[in-house]
C-alpha cells in the first residue's frame, strides 16, 4: 500500500498549476459540469492577435470548427474519444449550424493537436452569452446560436482536434505548456534518473467515482462522477447513488485535484485497462473551501465536519504516470478506478 506524500506532493502540484492560473474553471478549469470558461475584460482586434497576446498558461481559446473533424483520444494516433453525441467521435459542424469550442492553451498545441472543449462549458447558460461573444468574436446572435447548437448536441468529453481543423492558426500560434503533466520531481525518480515504477495498477473497464465537493458554489456541489469512465449517469433521487447510462473507454488525467480552485485542470486521457504507475496517494480534503461534502444530491456540508456515523466514505486520489501513444503522462486520477 503507498502512503501519501501528502504536503510535498500537493505542494508541488500548487505551484505549478499556480503558474497557470486563469486556464480554467475558478481560475485553473475543471473537468466537472460546473466547469467556468475564465473570463477576462480585454478587448481583442482579431482571432490570431487574440492567441498572439495572451500567455501561453492564460485563458481558454475560442476558435471555430473549419469541417467535421475526428475527436481523438491522444495527441498522436488514430484512437477516439467515447462521446454521448448522436455523431458519437465526429465533432460535427456546418454553415447553417457553426460549431466552436474552447481549446486550453494549457497542454497547448501537442504535435498537430489540441486538447478542447466542444461543449463550450462556463459559457453556454443565457447569462453568458456577451462572454461567450466577446470570448470568441462574434456577435450575440452569433453567440446565442453557438449555445443552441452545443445544447442540441453535447459530446459531454474533451478531446484532441487537428489543428488544420480549426480556426486560429494555432499550428504557427499556440506552442506546448506543461503538455505531459506536472514536472517529475527529484523523489519521484530512481538512482538512475528513470521515474520510479511504483505501484503497477490498472484503469478499470467501469469506473464511476461517487461522491460530490464543494466546486464554484457551495451551494451546489460538484460531481466526481466526470473523473471516471462513465460518459453519461443519473443520480438516483432516493438512494443518492449515481448510476452509470453510458460506458467510456478512457478516463481523465488532471494536472491537480479538484481541491485545486476548485477544479482539477485535465490533459489528457489514460484507455481503460491501460497500466500506469502510481507513485502516491491523497485523500480529498474533508474540510474547507472545497472539501468532500456528506452526501451526494444536494450535501453542502464538509465531510470532516459532519457526525461521524453521517460521512461518506473518503475519496483517495491517485498520483500516477503512464506511457501513452506518443508521450508519457503524470497526473492525478480517483484511487476507486484503479484495481
Amino acid at each position: 500500500m503507498l502512503y501519501s506524500r501528502g504536503f510535498r506532493a500537493q505542494l508541488a502540484t500548487w505551484v505549478v498549476l499556480l503558474a497557470g492560473v486563469g486556464a480554467g474553471g475558478g481560475g485553473l478549469g475543471c473537468a466537472a459540469e460546473d466547469d467556468s470558461a475564465d473570463d477576462d475584460d480585454v478587448a481583442v482586434e482579431s482571432e490570431e492577435q487574440a492567441i498572439r497576446n495572451q500567455s501561453i498558461a492564460g485563458r481558454k481559446i475560442c476558435v471555430r470548427v473549419k469541417r467535421s473533424t475526428n475527436l481523438y483520444r491522444d495527441p498522436e494516433g488514430g484512437a477516439t474519444i467515447t462521446s454521448t453525441s448522436k455523431f458519437g467521435d465526429i465533432l460535427v459542424t456546418d454553415d447553417a449550424s457553426p460549431r466552436y469550442v474552447l481549446v486550453q492553451s494549457k497542454p497547448g498545441r501537442v504535435g498537430s493537436r489540441v486538447w478542447a472543449d466542444p461543449d463550450l462549458n462556463g459559457l453556454r447558460a443565457d447569462e453568458d452569452i456577451p462572454k461567450l461573444a466577446k470570448r470568441c468574436r462574434i456577435s450575440e446572435a452569433a453567440a446565442r446560436k453557438a449555445a443552441a447548437t452545443v445544447r442540441g448536441n453535447k459530446y459531454t468529453r474533451r478531446a484532441w482536434i487537428d489543428v488544420d481543423d480549426l480556426t486560429g492558426n494555432l499550428r504557427k500560434n499556440l506552442g506546448p505548456s506543461l503538455p505531459n503533466g506536472p514536472a517529475f520531481q527529484s523523489d519521484d525518480r530512481a538512482a538512475d534518473g528513470d521515474p520510479k515504477v511504483g505501484r503497477i495498477r490498472t484503469v478499470k473497464e467501469q469506473c464511476l467515482p461517487e461522491g460530490e465537493y464543494r466546486g464554484g458554489n457551495p451551494d451546489d456541489p460538484a460531481g466526481f462522477y466526470t473523473y471516471g469512465t462513465c460518459t453519461d449517469w443519473a443520480v438516483n433521487d432516493r438512494t443518492k447513488q449515481a448510476v452509470c447510462k453510458r460506458r467510456g473507454k478512457e478516463m481523465y488525467v488532471s494536472y491537480g485535484t479538484p481541491e485545486i480552485d476548485g477544479g482539477g485542470l485535465t490533459l489528457g486521457y489514460v484507455g481503460a485497462g491501460t497500466r500506469v504507475h502510481q507513485i502516491a496517494t491523497h485523500v480529498h480534503e474533508q474540510k474547507g473551501d472545497h472539501c468532500q461534502t456528506d452526501r451526494p444530491g444536494g450535501g453542502v456540508r464538509c465531510n470532516g465536519d459532519a457526525p461521524p456515523a453521517q460521512r461518506e466514505r473518503r475519496i483517495v486520489w491517485s498520483e500516477i504516470w503512464a506511457r501513452t501513444p506518443g508521450r508519457t503522462i503524470k497526473g492525478w486520477v480517483p484511487e476507486d478506478c484503479l484495481e
